[in-house]
């Protein structure tokens, strides 16, 4: 056998032990092949992938050598240099049980690894020639081309159609004729570019967020479950990594106060080993489709709320305060004829609109998408600006990224001058 590394004999290890636990003799072949084909992952209770199911028969496999290799070291030390084939394993004198499970789990395992061959030879992942034409013919201009084609905002006007503010004091009106904005003063910009957002459909929607969430932070497709919770709830419930990294599940933390995003991740293909992931969206265009998607907006205005007059007591300093509450002008108080200590104010019912935004609940993409789903989705996206290329995640991460820098390809060369590889290479010398 080849030399395998330490990390890669522990994954077959327990890989092995999965299968056991649950079956009991790895050499129970009919038992063994029923749980790889029905079985499904602890992560989300979904059926094992074609990949998942090819990693387990490998991990048999190893296990089934390991165990021919221990009961032939005796009689033929030579094996080592043998191949180990199917062909060589039959002409043993092995138990008939474990013969007939290594050939059955190859057998079984290059079925599997046609189609993923089919699968990625189409993508052109396993075909650096074919992978490297799709990437350049698909160049971060028909990346921002297919984004803004995705994006369909309505415009609103600047200025409301109504011309008249109504602030009263004892019944009296003391400004009109100020034209208003169409959104109250204090909406912020990013919820109304989000409100103008609405009108785009909301599978396009999902694909826009899918391709910046892509191209901004480099995900893996498990973004594709994504559940949406309020900061102040997430902050409560889950205030330690420990109970994040039991629930298992990713969220989008939304920060309703200062409109903020957060991506937490505790269930990603490498979370055993980095636990958990908070990445904060930064990116203003991405913010916006977010925002789009998290919140049900309602417009109302002024009129809708009805204010109810409030008493003030009779003073040049609460009708300065008041002054600051509208653009009208207001009469001066010297002039006013005081018939009473107190007055009632009633506050301007500007006829602009006030942007009231609720938070859904549920998944970010209303349903939990897949792998699948997700590629799926992808692929036909170039056509959308007439290019005849399939795309994938992994192109638009490598879009994202740039390809290789100076300063990493800097890294390699001395890396290769050192004798390691760049990851030793960044542990030892760069911290």
């Amino acid at each position: 056998m080849k030399e395998l590394s330490e990390n890669t004999i522990a994954l077959y290890s327990k890989n092995v032990s999965r299968v056991e636990d649950v079956v009991g003799d790895i050499l129970d072949v009919k038992s063994v092949i029923k749980f790889i084909e029905t079985g499904v992952s602890a992560r989300g209770g979904k059926p094992f992938s074609v990949s998942t199911k090819r990693n387990l028969y490998t991990a048999l496999i190893y296990q089934l050598t390991l165990d021919i290799e221990d009961t032939l070291d005796k009689e033929v030390p030579e094996y080592k240099q043998k191949a180990k084939t199917i062909d060589w394993v039959k002409q043993q004198d092995l138990d008939e049980n474990i013969i007939t499970a290594y050939i059955k789990y190859n057998n079984e395992q290059d079925k599997l690894n046609e189609i993923l061959f089919n699968k990625y030879n189409k993508e052109g992942t396993i075909n650096p020639e074919k992978s490297k034409a799709k990437q350049e013919g698909f160049t971060k201009e028909d990346y921002e081309n297919l984004l803004s084609s995705l994006t369909a905002k309505h415009s609103i006007l600047e200025e409301t159609d109504f011309h008249l503010i109504y602030g009263e004091i004892d019944g009296d009106v003391i400004a009109d004729d100020v034209v208003a904005p169409y959104f109250v003063d204090d909406t912020p910009s990013i919820l109304i570019d989000a409100y103008k957002l609405q009108k785009t459909p909301d599978g396009v929607l999902n694909m826009y967020i899918l391709l910046q969430l892509f191209y901004q932070h480099s995900f893996r497709n498990e973004i594709g479950n994504l559940r949406i919770i309020p900061k102040n709830s997430f902050d409560v419930v889950y205030d330690t990594d420990e109970k994040i990294i039991k629930k298992k599940w990713n969220w989008i933390v939304v920060d309703t106060a200062y409109l903020e995003f957060e991506i937490v991740r505790a269930q990603y293909k490498t979370d055993k080993t980095y636990g958990v992931i908070r990445t904060p969206i930064e990116n203003r265009d991405l913010k916006v489709a977010l925002a789009t998607k998290v919140y049900n907006f309602k417009l109302e205005t002024f009129r809708t709320i009805r204010p109810v007059p409030k008493e003030y007591k009779w003073s040049a300093k609460s009708l300065k305060g008041i002054k600051k509450l509208y653009a009208g002008d207001i009469k001066d108080p010297e002039i006013r004829i005081k018939t009473k200590d107190t007055f009632k104010y009633k506050i301007p019912q500007i006829n602009n609109h006030i942007l009231v935004k609720t938070l859904k609940k549920g998944f970010l993409f209303d349903n939990q998408l897949t792998s699948d789903k997700i590629q799926s989705m992808i692929r036909p996206m170039a056509k959308v600006i007439n290019k005849n290329i399939e795309l994938s995640p992994t192109m638009i991460v490598k879009l994202g990224i740039g390809g290789m820098t100076p300063a990493i390809k800097e890294l390699q060369k001395k890396a290769k001058s050192r004798g390691h590889t760049t990851t030793t290479q960044l542990k030892t010398y760069l911290k």
